[in-house]
């Protein structure tokens, strides 16, 4: 990716808010592939968990602590926290780590609160499928409303702390990631000082371009290509995958390679991928026929020889796809033929 390469919005406003506000909610493209630049110019891809995990690592966080509704409380694999220093962690604010034990939203909303007040290095929670921990955000249950109520307390008191060499101000950050924004409830996160909401959007062209490279590398002909091929590969993944996700990139390469098709052939793997389509129908026209096609259409249609050879061309730039659109989707061209009272 190289200089050239800028975090995405959501990432630089998180690391803008982190000494300003104490909770936030992440919605939108949450189960995504992040990826972040590593050295070499290329770049690495996270689940959004470990993505967040290695972005508090560098800006000086002890730990980050993972919750889900399903396996509890855990710690990130990404970071070889030391199991010392885990041990200690979890026994501070009394977690189970081992994953057998069923989590109650009660133990989390204990831990969260905890946690957002708790002295010494600065930590993060990071509290994943968090639109799972209520059943219905209008109607709470007594132990839900209690729970949320014990975290919008939590996000009033916790207090910015200095932390680091030079100190630089921290609070312990609380992240909900959620499917969107309204699954928690408004009265905790609307008009709420202490709690930023951050939309995740689907990966621009930017970051699709700096993502490809490092995909199309893993089919075997790529490596053969000049450099003037290689490129050309990389803007036509780009320029047809506008809005898909990188999950999206990372599977039409999964299917490339297991359809042996080629990476100078990779508009076909992203047709294949969005519509199911196995075979290309202008590929299927027999070639002699659009040779000779012009005297056959010829015995069909009078007077309008200028009308065929125009027929002609678009059907012979079809099957070999110059002049064809990159994002896909267009149509091949168009002709219309007009009929007269006296026949064709």
């Amino acid at each position: 990716m190289g200089e050239d390469f800028i975090k995405p919005r959501w990432v630089r406003d998180l690391i803008r808010f982190t000494p300003l506000k104490s909770q936030f909610v992440l919605s939108g493209n949450v189960r995504d592939f992040q990826i972040r630049d590593v050295k070499g110019g290329n770049c690495a891809w996270y689940s959004l968990e470990d993505f967040l995990a290695l972005e508090f690592q560098s800006l000086g966080y002890e730990a980050t602590i993972f919750f889900d509704p399903v396996k509890g409380f855990k710690f990130p694999t990404v970071l070889n926290i030391d199991s010392e220093v885990q041990k200690r962690i979890a026994s501070k604010f009394s977690f189970s780590i081992n994953g057998n034990e069923i989590p109650r939203i009660e133990d989390f909303s204990r831990v969260l609160d905890e946690i957002a007040l708790a002295e010494g290095e600065p930590l993060a929670l990071v509290a994943n499928f968090s639109s799972q921990l209520i059943v219905q955000p209008d109607g709470l249950s007594k132990i839900e409303h209690d729970a949320f109520s014990r975290a919008f307390v939590a996000s009033q008191r916790a207090r910015v702390k200095p932390a680091g060499s030079p100190p630089r101000p921290f609070y312990n950050t609380i992240i909900w990631v959620v499917d969107k924004e309204g699954d928690l409830p408004d009265w905790m996160i609307v008009d709420n000082p202490k709690i930023r909401s951050i939309p995740i959007s689907k990966p621009d062209n930017k970051t699709r371009r700096a993502f490809i490279p490092g995909l199309l590398r893993s089919l075997s002909d790529f490596r053969t290509l000049d450099e003037d091929s290689k490129s050309k590969a990389i803007m036509h993944f780009t320029e047809q995958t506008d809005s898909f996700l990188l999950l999206d990139l990372f599977a039409v390469i999964e299917l490339a390679r297991s359809e042996k098709i080629a990476s100078t052939e990779i508009s076909d793997a992203i047709r294949r991928y969005k519509v199911g389509v196995t075979e290309d129908p202008w590929k299927q026209i027999n070639r002699d026929s659009v040779k000779n096609g012009q005297k056959y259409i010829q015995t069909r249609v009078k007077g309008q020889d200028h009308a065929i050879t125009h027929l002609l061309d678009i059907v012979k730039r079809a099957i070999t796809g110059v002049g064809s659109s990159k994002r896909g989707g267009k149509a091949k061209g168009s002709s219309i033929f007009s009929r007269s009272n006296r026949g064709w």
